[in-house]
This record gives structure tokens, sequence and C-alpha cells, in this order.
């Protein structure tokens, strides 16, 4: 994966996993709650913990002492998901659906004789969100619409009888950042089913939830720990979070795995390693998919090494399970490359064939089909072999060694649209290495460079701005912002309208500070 591997397809995926841990909330003041409050709590406490034996017989025990309540229920069928929303295994889903059928009957029997219990609202907003994971898990996308707009009605109903809720804003925060985030292009669908959301309301209420939540707290700093590394910037609060979930549930393979892709972004490749081999060698079962990811990590992680050999026999893991088609265009890219220079030639034509079998909604994989399609034609010659290895040096954290490296870079044969990228990779490791002046110009170069890839330019802008914010040239950097928008359809889109949120929040926040 390409650094955290979180493009939006899968930042999605992964909030649906994680997403039934956020709605895990409870009333503050509801009085039916209280009797069996330590049951439940200890039952999270061994979920987080994925014991997942023990919190079933909290859970079932609940159910045998208060048969008529929804609570023991609803929390059974908690965990049945996270399972489903990894291994998408059918006897999960059932399971899942099972109990939240007797969750949701056993709410509305109550609601007959109370219609104003907030506890009852909590149970029922917070099983259709679930059902809606199932159902996107599932592709039954009408099914995960029409079960997300009976949540978002039944948590603002929650709110609006009581506006002290805390933990109630965990799941309206979340739903509210994933909607208001949705690109353009799909938000029109979804105001078509009456599903609206604001990316800073979300980002207030989960905020809110982390402060002030009491049962919700956990959940919230888990997302504000990813939306704060992928979408603001914020690595040092997102790193003192994800180091907390970690440090109080070890045995949390979801969390650990957020960690190690979270050190992998920041190209501390030895920690990431550590993290993801104690994933790999988990004997917990219930968890594939993260397994198989971060076997995939690792290969990336062996491959910005430019050791080859280790690489190769990671990715051909990864490659082995074809349940999902998530990567397999990324993986099946690199995996060519690691043959292309290993001096395999047979090897790499065959992989490159492969790289059209991944998730054309992944910038990853749509950017591998395309260069796989064209090193099968013409396979990497020595020059774009050269570039691939300096690449694979700033992707190591090894910026002194690509800055030689580039700078050293053998001009006879080189094509203006080589020299923007390397003009392009200078800025990248020269701001990394705090040389400021030198990559601000460096960046400018690129832009100049009008012979360069579709790619270069909007992500040399993207660099003039970053350079611009550190210099607190504001101007500039806003100047520079309105120039990146205007490219599209180029490689890793997704990811750099990402990075561009993170810096015109930046550019805000220092906007306002100015007197």
């Amino acid at each position: 994966m390409s650094k955290l591997k979180l493009s939006w397809k899968y930042f999605i995926f992964i909030l649906l996993i994680v997403i039934t841990l956020t709605e895990v909330i409870y009333p503050q003041n509801s009085k039916p709650f209280h009797q069996f409050e330590e049951q439940v709590l200890q039952g999270l406490d061994a979920a987080f913990k994925f014991d997942f034996e023990r919190s079933e017989k909290i859970f079932n025990s609940i159910i045998e002492q208060y048969p008529d309540s929804p609570t023991g229920y609803h929390f059974k069928s908690i965990p049945y998901l996270w399972k489903y929303l990894d291994n998408k295994n059918d006897s999960d889903f059932v399971s899942f659906i099972n109990l939240s059928d007797s969750t949701i009957k056993k709410v509305n029997d109550f609601l007959e004789s109370d219609s104003v219990d907030t506890f009852l609202y909590y149970i029922l907003g917070s099983s259709y969100s679930y059902r809606a994971m199932a159902f996107t898990r599932q592709e039954s996308y009408l099914g995960a619409v029409l079960a997300t707009k009976k949540s978002l009605s039944y948590m603002n109903n929650l709110v609006f009888i009581d506006s002290t809720y805390y933990d109630a804003y965990m799941g309206l925060g979340l739903f509210n950042f994933i909607i208001g985030q949705t690109p353009p292009s799909l938000k029109w669908a979804m105001r078509m089913t009456g599903i609206e959301g604001e990316k800073d309301k979300g980002i207030e209420y989960l905020k809110l939830a982390a402060d002030k939540g009491k049962f919700s707290k956990v959940e919230a700093q888990f997302y504000l720990s990813q939306i704060l590394a992928e979408f603001y910037g914020e690595y040092e609060k997102a790193e003192e979070l994800l180091n907390s979930l970690n440090k109080k549930y070890r045995k949390n393979l979801l969390f650990k795995y957020s960690l190690a892709s979270f050190y992998l972004r920041l190209s501390r490749l030895e920690k990431s390693e550590n993290l993801f081999s104690r994933i790999i060698t988990s004997k917990d079962t219930n968890f594939s998919q993260l397994i198989l990811y971060s076997n995939l990590s690792i290969g990336d992680i062996y491959f910005y090494r430019n050791n080859f050999d280790m690489a190769s026999s990671y990715y051909q893991i990864f490659l082995s399970d074809g349940s999902e088609d998530y990567y397999r265009g990324i993986a099946a890219l690199r995996l060519g490359l690691c043959y292309t220079f290993i001096g395999d030639s047979l090897n790499a034509a065959k992989y490159y064939k492969l790289t059209n079998e991944g998730n054309p909604d992944i910038d990853d994989d749509r950017y591998a089909k395309i260069i796989g399609e064209r090193f099968l034609e013409n396979p990497p010659d020595s020059l774009q072999r050269k570039f691939i290895f300096i690449k694979n040096l700033r992707e190591a954290g090894k910026y002194n060694e690509a800055l030689d490296s580039l700078l050293n870079f053998p001009k006879a044969g080189i094509s203006n649209s080589q020299l923007a990228e390397i003009n392009l990779y200078l800025s990248d490791v020269s701001f990394h290495l705090d040389s400021l002046t030198q990559a601000y110009s460096y960046a400018l170069s690129a832009i100049a460079n009008d012979d360069g890839e579709k790619w270069i330019q909007p992500f040399a802008y993207y660099f003039a701005v970053r350079v611009s914010l550190k210099l607190n040239y504001l101007a500039d950097a806003k100047k520079y912002i309105e120039e990146t928008k205007k490219y599209s359809n180029y490689f890793y889109e997704n990811k750099l309208a990402n990075m561009l949120n993170a810096v015109e929040y930046k550019l805000k926040m220092l906007e306002d500070a100015v007197p």
C-alpha cells in the first residue's frame, strides 16, 4: 500500500470496521441502563481487547438476566459485525442480523409505552447504523441508504431531546464528516436520498465526544487520530492518540494496524514493520483482511528499502488471496518491478499483465494499471529503474541519500519530462531536510516545465504551497492552492485532494492568527 494505504474508498472501508466501535455509546442519564452498566462496560472492555469469548459470556449473562431488554442483544451483535466487516463471512453476517433484528423488535416494543426514553433512541439509532455498515460491506447499497437515514433520524431525535447527551455526538459526528467529505460528484446522489452532512460540524461533534463523552471517548479518539492524520496533517496529535489506544488495548489488531500504517506514512519503517509483523504472527483468525494487508505493507517496506527479494515474497502472499480486488494492481506492479530489478524479465511481464486486476476506484490501482501496461510494452530502462530506486530512498526517509542521488543523476539522455520529475523530487526531499528556499525553487522549476507528465504540475503546486506556509508566504500559498485545483484526471488525484485539505486548514489557522 502506498504509505498509509488510505485512499478515500479504503479509508471508508477502515471506517466501516471501526465505526462499530464508535457506536458503542451510552446515555449518561438513562435509568434502565444503570441496572447493568458495569456488565456492559466489562463486556465492551473485553471486546476492545479482542477477548470475544469473554465479551460474549458477559452479554449472554445480561440477556439471561434481562431477556426483555434490547441491551444484551445489541452489544452482543457488535463483535459479529466487526468480524464480518473484515472477513465477509456469511455466518458472522447472519449472527449479526439475527441479533440486530431482536434488538430492534424489543426497542419498538418498549417505545410503545415510553416514546422519549433516550437510551432506546440510542439503541435504535446505533442498531440501524450497524446495519448500514453491514449492508455496505455486502454491497446492498439501497439497504445501506435506508438504514443510514433511520439511524440519523433517531440520533438527531436523541440530541434534540437532550443536547448534553455527549456520547451521541460520536455517531453523528462521524456520519457528518464522512458525508461532508464525500466528493462533489457523489454528493448529489446523497442529497436525493435526503442524506446531508457537514464536515466541520462532524469534526466539532467528534471532538465534543472525545472531550466530554463517557463511553465513547476511546472511539472518538480513534476516529480523531485517523481524520487528523489523513485530512488535517496533525501528525503529533494523531500519534499521541494512537499510542494511547495501543497501550490500553494491546491485542486490538485494528488499533495496531492503524498505528503501523501511520508510521509507514511518516517513513518510520522500523516501527511500522515491528507492528505489522505482530499482526501477521497473530493467531486471531477473525481478521484475515488486516493480516493480509499487513503482508502487503511489509512488502512495501522492503520495496522502499530496495530489498526486492524480500519484498517479492510478501507481495506474493498478498496476491495469493483473490477474495478482494483492493490494491491487487499496485501489488502486481511492484512485484513486477521486483522481478525487473532481480533480472527475471519473464516473471516481471507476468505481473505487469496482472496490474489490471485492481480496484478502479483506488488511486494506487488506477496508476498501476496504466504504468503496468507501459512496462509490459516497454520494460523500465536503466534511467527509469534509477528513478524508482531514488523514490524508494525518499519513501524510506533517507532524504540525504535521495538528495545526493538526484543531484548526481546522469544528465545524458534525460528528457524534459524526466527533468520535471527530478525537480519535483528535489523539492520534496529538500523540504524534509528543512532546505526551504531550495525546496521552493525546485517546486517552481517543476511548475514551469510544461513537458512533464500531467500529475507533476499539480503536485509541484502543492509542494510550493507547503513551503509557502512554512515561510509564512500566505498570499502565495493561497494562490498555489487555487492553481492546484485547476487540474483534474491525473495520477493520485484523490490523495492530493486530502493533502490540499490539510494545507487549506493550516492556511486558515495562520490567517486567523494574523492580527
